[in-house]
């Protein structure tokens, strides 16, 4: 079993267009902030859409779900920190 803490969705997978999106994110080394993972996210379902449109090969759909999911984990992680330090500052 896959577990979601244990993939990189960073690794590139099959499919120009999705080299070309996972590109287009910076990588940088801090935490990514909750308004970067919300574009990120948007951009990422849009490619699905697209993905799903051009009928393109499972592998690389499921390659666009793992970011999805990625994604959707880091910004639960991020909005509970942003909470949870200004609940603390309160």
């Amino acid at each position: 079993m896959l577990s979601i803490r244990s993939f990189n969705p960073l690794t590139p997978g099959p499919g120009e267009r999705h080299n070309r999106f996972m590109n287009a994110i910076s990588l940088r080394k801090s935490e990514p902030t909750v308004e970067k993972l919300q574009h990120d996210l948007s951009a990422l379902v849009a490619l699905r859409q697209d993905i799903r449109a051009r009928g393109e090969s499972d592998e690389v759909l499921e390659q666009n779900r793992l970011e999805i999911a990625r994604c959707q984990w880091q910004l639960s992680y991020a909005l509970i920190e942003r909470y949870l330090r200004q609940s603390r500052a309160a």
